[in-house]
């Protein structure tokens, strides 16, 4: 699989390190990272971090504290 050549999205703000290698795990070839936004609550208000993306082709999430990605 062709990994994207940019993970910055709209803001050029790098992605965090630490989400990096999942998310090139989950983008199809090609596919390319437009926007993302950081979670840090998960849905009973405790801290946990999410993160959410636009790609040029879908959104994909992956809730807090949670390892398995949705699109």
């Amino acid at each position: 699989m062709k990994k994207p050549q940019n993970l910055a999205g709209a803001g050029r703000r790098e992605v965090p390190a630490e989400w990096r290698d999942a998310i090139h795990s989950h983008l199809d070839a090609g596919e390319t990272v437009l926007a993302w936004l950081e979670t840090d609550l998960d849905a009973r208000l405790r801290f946990e971090t999410g993160m959410v993306l636009a790609t040029d082709r879908r959104i994909l999430a992956c809730a807090p504290g949670r390892r398995e990605w949705s699109s």
